[in-house]
């Protein structure tokens, strides 16, 4: 009986330490929470983790790819530069032009193409910087003002249209308009559909899909790291360029220079605001299915109502969802044969860092950070570009990170709470006083005193900074060694209270004391 007792007990001992074993597991329920701590991370879109992305059930074609990528960009790029070539240059002459434009900062720079192929047809993203058309505008309206100052001066001097010297200077003039009115055309003509569509002709040949361009246009070159390393390698290139202040210009010329002084002043980190903006579309629902948000009703009108805004305003709310708008910082690495021609010295590293590189959501917010198996960063941007010469190659590095912040997301958020609340909030913790208390000076012997309180303990001092923006009225003290209290005691102010409750009455027991407490009010008032 002993041994069999023991047995039995061995046996539920072991029974128990597998039921503890086998529930140690924990349920987590696969849901998009709110962040409370202000505005949600930012994750960047998947396709972004490498530079293209193609599907294809033959593995023969994943070799080609490379080589196919490499030919796109030098397409991509040849098709931008196009020029127009005159009749009486010379072929010995042509090179020289073609090699001029090719360095030439007066042009349309270009990123690398990012591919994103659905099924049927292939989609190319690029990022556009197009100074030329910058600069012919300035030509062209500088041309045009000069052309009204001639016609004015010549009524008033009729004579000289005479002399040959001047009709000289005339045709000059103008063939130098033609001349930039041609380039403009052209310049305006690479992104019309006609020329497009014989380019996405060329490109399906290699990719065997139907090819639709995604072009954007940037308003400055500091948005992409491909057009910042570009530009800086055309520099480079020239002759007598001297590398340390290229890179101080472009470094310091992509930031602002508020932020630059932000930076000196060590204020970067006030910028991030705490609190939560209810008018983002994330911090509205805690779960951001359609389903949750539409509940019946048309998409556009629930849009409207969760932003309560008119149809004009809709491009601010496209814009303030734009998560980096801004700058952060800028790197630039050069190595390689920096040497002056006919020389081949050892060689040489130059490094330039103006900003931030860090992720200000991980760095700073204390949000976590998504990371990628490749080059790509949520916050940053990374590319490389290489030179070759005869006196040997160098190499160009370029980082460009972004600001993890918006307007949107620090704009200061709507503390004004719902009046039902308040009134419900002061059902449970709010209390009416009256107090009568000796006074020796007047004339009755005693003085009256009414206000109102709303005591709590000071970690819910935020409610009270909430329920006083919203009556702006009262004062908040310390009560006690834990507690904070709201008090209204001013005359005038204990008016707003007194309106509040009657448009929002109370249901407790606390509905008696209000209405002693407007009765004796009242009685003061007529005094």
């Amino acid at each position: 009986m002993e041994k069999n007792l023991k047995l039995n007990n061995s046996l539920n001992k072991s029974n128990i330490f597998n039921k503890y074993i086998n529930n140690k597991y924990k349920l987590v329920p696969f849901k998009t929470m709110i962040n409370y701590v202000g505005e949600t991370r930012y994750i960047p879109s998947e396709f972004k983790e490498w530079n293209n992305n193609i599907y294809y059930y033959n593995f023969n074609n994943i070799k080609i790819l490379p080589v196919y990528n490499i030919n796109l960009n030098k397409l991509l790029k040849s098709y931008f530069d196009l020029y127009f070539l005159s009749k009486n240059v010379k072929k010995n002459n042509s090179l020289i032009i073609k090699k001029k434009n090719r360095f030439s900062l007066k042009k349309i720079f270009i990123s690398k193409a990012d591919l994103k192929p659905p099924s049927s047809k292939l989609i190319i993203t690029i990022y556009i910087f197009n100074r030329e058309r910058i600069i012919l505008i300035k030509n062209l309206i500088y041309l045009y003002s000069l052309h009204f100052k001639t016609k004015l001066y010549l009524e008033e001097n009729k004579d000289i249209l005479f002399f040959e010297s001047f009709k000289e200077i005339l045709n000059k003039n103008f063939k130098i308009f033609n001349k930039f009115k041609l380039k403009f055309n052209l310049n305006n003509l690479k992104f019309k559909d006609v020329m497009l569509y014989k380019l996405s002709k060329l490109l399906s040949k290699f990719y065997k899909k139907k090819i639709e361009f995604n072009i954007i246009n940037l308003n400055s070159y500091k948005y992409n790291s491909d057009i910042v390393t570009d530009i800086f390698k055309i520099k480079v290139v020239k002759p007598n360029s001297k590398l340390l202040k290229i890179m101080k210009f472009i470094t310091k010329k992509s930031l602002s220079s508020r932020y630059r002084i932000g930076l000196k002043e060590d204020k970067d980190k006030t910028r991030i605001s705490k609190s939560i903006n209810y008018n983002l579309l994330q911090n509205k629902y805690k779960n951001l299915n359609i389903s949750v948000i539409i509940k019946n009703i048309k998409f556009n009108e629930t849009i409207k109502n969760i932003y309560n805004i008119k149809n004009e305003t809709n491009e601010n709310i496209i814009y303030n969802s734009i998560k980096y708008k801004l700058v952060g910082g800028v790197k630039l690495e050069i190595k390689g044969r920096l040497t002056r021609r006919y020389r081949a010295d050892r060689s040489r590293f130059y490094s330039r860092v103006e900003g931030t590189l860090q992720n200000i959501d991980s760095s700073f917010k204390g949000l976590s950070s998504k990371l990628y198996r490749s080059k790509i960063n949520s916050n940053m941007q990374y590319s490389i570009d290489v030179y070759k010469r005869h006196v040997g190659s160098y190499a160009v590095k370029g980082w460009v990170s972004g600001r993890s912040y918006s307007t949107s997301a620090y704009t200061p958020s709507n503390t004004n709470i719902n009046p039902w609340v308040i009134t419900g909030f002061s059902d449970a913790e709010g209390s009416f006083l009256l107090r009568i208390r000796d006074n020796a000076k007047s004339s009755v012997g005693y003085y009256t005193e009414l206000g109102f309180q709303i005591t709590l303990h000071k970690k819910d001092k935020s409610i009270l900074d909430n329920i006083q923006h919203t009556w702006k009225v009262g004062v908040i003290a310390n009560s006690g060694a834990d507690a904070v209290s709201l008090k209204v005691t001013r005359f005038e102010d204990l008016k707003v209270i007194i309106n509040h409750f009657d448009k929002y009455p109370l249901i407790t027991q606390k509905l008696g004391d209000y209405l002693l407490f407007k009765q004796a009010f009242h009685i003061m008032e007529k005094k």
